[in-house]
């Protein structure tokens, strides 16, 4: 706590008032300098998650170190490894939280998978993960945070893809109606033809 605790008065004092507070908020999830105005507007909009260390976080600690390791030729299994050490020290400073363990876990297995050089299996990834997290505590399965992590990741691997290939084909058979074209002339437009990828 001590160094999330300088962190933030460090933040606090090169950006004084609410925005200092703000990114304190979302940086480290330390939202006591928020005023009850701002946290109030954050819950409004649905958007409380972003004051809360979570995936979003370790995602982009994690893409920003590799991108830039690589970009700098470093090998992928290295750059890897420096992303596993950065964020085990970043889940350190800002507190070994359910939702930030459970969150770096998951970071943590996908990394492992690119340090040993093996493609990664989204349900896989996500057994391991689960079992990982249920090794100290097979209680915390109970945790409702936990349960709706893992339900909307679940989701997004094996539903998703479903979703999208029934909504592209109902949408080929539309436009064949309405053209008299064959299905298989038809595109989809972006982001229609973006692949779903999570995990």
């Amino acid at each position: 706590d001590t160094w999330r605790e300088r962190f933030s008065q460090t933040i606090r004092r090169l950006l004084p008032g609410e925005e200092g507070a703000l990114v304190t908020a979302v940086c480290l999830g330390d939202k006591s300098g928020l005023s009850l105005d701002t946290t109030e507007a954050f819950r409004r909009a649905g958007l409380t998650h972003l004051l809360v260390v979570s995936g979003l976080h370790m995602t982009i600690i994690a893409q920003v170190v590799l991108w830039l390791l690589l970009a700098l030729r470093v090998p992928r299994r290295a750059a890897a490894g420096a992303a596993s050490l950065v964020l085990l020290l970043f889940m350190l400073l800002v507190g070994l939280s359910p939702s930030v363990v459970r969150a770096g876990v998951m970071s943590l297995v996908l990394l492992t998978g690119q340090i040993i050089s093996r493609d990664a299996d989204s349900l896989n990834s996500m057994g391991l993960a689960l079992l990982l997290l249920t090794a100290g505590n097979p209680f915390v399965v109970m945790h409702v945070g936990l349960q709706l992590s893992f339900a909307s990741t679940f989701g997004l691997v094996v539903l998703a893809p479903r979703l999208q290939r029934a909504v592209l084909e109902a949408c080929r058979r539309r436009h064949a109606r309405r053209t008299g074209e064959e299905e298989a002339d038809w595109r989809p437009p972006r982001p229609f033809g973006w692949r779903i990828s999570a995990v």
